[in-house]
């Protein structure tokens, strides 16, 4: 069993190792070393990090804590060597090994895979939630909540992940009001809709047999429901139909419920098209460069994206970024000069084109460079500090020190920052590429906006069909209205209710109750609060699933509901015992 899971976790990190040592192919057959223009250099160091990883997983596994020590740190060495000091791909696999050590009930060796997968990726909520499952098979549950309430800490500082989350949110409360409302307006059917029934009937029983007149009634009311999707524009047509015969509360509510149906699929919609994007696993890859993270299908998706959008200046520099990062000057300088020809004033590819310069020996080359980023609002501040560099390197220190003095007044809180990263290197590199990631996304948005999404029905109903829909429903149940409305009012009985106040079936069915006893408001809030907790539970099936693989249970959503609900009916309950008394 301990041989079949290590092997499992060994190769599935293997593999991820694999592609970023770039001897995948991409969709043209060619790998994906010679689409970015790879040197053997760098990919000699990702091999070099799957060797560490074998390394420490073989030195967990035998419970060697100094050698396990000692990969940890080169693993780290390696990633900081690459200029992609976290590796999210190795955290998430220690976080796995961890979670099967717990399960062989070897919890030294479970939290020194925990340790390890926090040094990988600091500040990771999947690997708080790791700890929080490994916590609760111990039996620690304090610590289970306190990684639990950890996680969630951390799921709100990541960027991708809290969009997703709130994005997941507003489609469960637009699926709560849509379905309160669904609820509510089948309750005015079943009160309010008792003296439309009577009004169509005497209507058409002028011309047609009783038996004839009470199915075309029927027919009338229930047509909708053989359309596509037919209950909801069942009850839709039901909302329409029922306007006239509501309060002042009841209209002002079907009225809200008409603008949020209406814009609701529009507006998911949009949102949908957003999540595609900032789910892409190429966009993904982007983001995770700009957090120094080395994801695993870095350079496969890169490559890929490059072959989406060819003709983008963005993605240009980004591989130029990268190509600087590994210092792989020769490539770098070649994206550099591609860009600039169409970006002459681009600052940051100026000031890393001067950074190729210099370190293939040219430093006049590279003075000119930084001279024209210095011009530049986006780089004009590290202009001034590489050039202090390369004047030092000179010996011409009274001009490095006016120069540095300068990038001192233009950005007074980098300059020590940037001291510390020229211990490792002669000058600073902009990240000039990353910056430009909306751009990147919205050339992804226009190129996948392509047959495939305009032949969709989900992308046509909402822009197209919906509209002429509710227009036609709104005029036939208008024409209705007109009819049957032209007689008086006087022979209408209303039928006894069903829930009268103060009986038991007023305290147990909630919602229908109120609006059957003229408190519509109160009743559409207290079928808004059941759905609410009715829905909990399974309200992340209802948004996007977050990319994560571990991540809080449903089981606090569930409990929570369950206490709410045994509130109301504890509450109706206690309200019902005082009238009767």
């Amino acid at each position: 069993m301990r041989t079949s899971r290590g092997a499992w976790w060994r190769g599935a990190i293997t593999a991820l190792i694999t592609c970023l040592s770039a001897g995948a192919l991409t969709a043209d057959d060619r790998p994906v070393a010679e689409v970015l223009g790879l040197s053997r250099d760098p990919l000699v160091r990702f091999v070099q990090l799957q060797n560490d990883w074998l390394e420490w997983t073989s030195a967990v596994y035998q419970n060697d804590a100094a050698r396990a020590s000692a990969s940890l740190d080169g693993l780290l060495a390696d990633a900081e060597e690459l200029g992609l000091r976290r590796l999210p791909d190795l955290s998430l696999g220690a976080a796995g090994l961890a979670i099967a050590f717990a399960k062989e009930g070897r919890f030294d060796a479970a939290y020194r895979s925990l340790s390890a997968a926090e040094e990988f990726d600091p500040g990771r909520s999947e690997v708080a939630f790791a700890s929080a499952r490994i916590a609760q098979m111990k039996g620690d549950y304090t610590a289970a909540i306190g990684q639990g309430f950890e996680g969630y800490s951390r799921l709100f500082q990541d960027r991708l992940l809290r969009y997703l989350w709130q994005a997941s949110i507003g489609h469960w409360l637009l699926f709560v009001v849509l379905a309160s409302g669904a609820l509510y307006v089948a309750i005015l059917m079943a009160t309010v809709g008792i003296e439309l029934f009577h009004d169509i009937n005497r209507f058409i029983d002028r011309f047609v047999p009783g038996v004839v007149a009470l199915v075309a009634t029927l027919v009338l009311l229930v047509w909708p429901v053989l359309l596509p999707a037919g209950v909801f524009w069942l009850l839709v047509y039901w909302s329409i139909l029922l306007w006239a015969y509501g309060q002042r509360s009841q209209k002002v509510l079907l009225v809200l419920i008409w603008v949020i149906l209406g814009t609701g699929p529009i507006l998911i919609n949009e949102q949908r098209q957003r999540i595609r994007v900032a789910l892409a696993p190429t966009v993904l890859s982007i983001e995770s460069l700009a957090g120094d993270r080395l994801q695993g299908s870095l350079f496969s998706d890169l490559a890929v994206l490059r072959g989406a959008v060819p003709e983008s200046m963005a993605v240009v520099q980004v591989l130029a970024d990268l190509h600087s990062r590994l210092g792989q000057w020769d490539s770098a300088r070649a994206l550099y000069e591609s860009l600039l020809e169409e970006e002459p004033e681009n600052g940051s590819a100026l000031l890393n084109l001067g950074a190729c310069h210099l370190h293939q020996g040219d430093q006049s080359r590279a003075m000119r460079h930084f001279q024209k980023a210095a011009d530049t609002l986006e780089a004009g501040a590290a202009a001034r500090f590489n050039m202090s560099q390369v004047l030092s390197e000179l010996y011409r220190f009274a001009e490095a020190e006016r120069e540095l003095r300068i990038a001192q007044r233009l950005a007074p809180g980098r300059i020590a920052v940037w001291l510390r990263q020229v211990a490792n290197q002669r000058v600073i590199v902009l990240d000039g590429g990353l910056d430009r990631t909306e751009e990147i996304r919205d050339e992804l948005v226009a190129s996948w906006t392509s047959e495939e999404d305009k032949g969709r029905g989900s992308a046509v109903w909402p822009r197209v069909l919906s509209l002429p829909l509710a227009i036609a429903f709104l005029v036939m149940a208008a024409a209705l209205h007109l009819i049957v409305r032209r007689e008086g009012r006087a022979e209408f009985r209303p039928a006894e209710k069903l829930a009268p106040a103060g009986t038991w079936r007023s305290t147990f069915l909630v919602g229908f109750a109120e609006v059957e006893n003229d408190r519509p408001m109160k009743g559409f809030f207290l079928l808004l609060l059941l759905v609410v907790l009715v829905s909990l539970p399974g309200a992340a099936e209802l948004g996007y699933r977050l990319p994560w693989l571990w991540g809080p249970s449903g089981r606090g959503a569930a409990i929570f509901a369950a206490v709410g609900l045994a509130l109301i009916v504890l509450v109706r309950l206690i309200g019902h015992g005082r009238r009767a008394l």
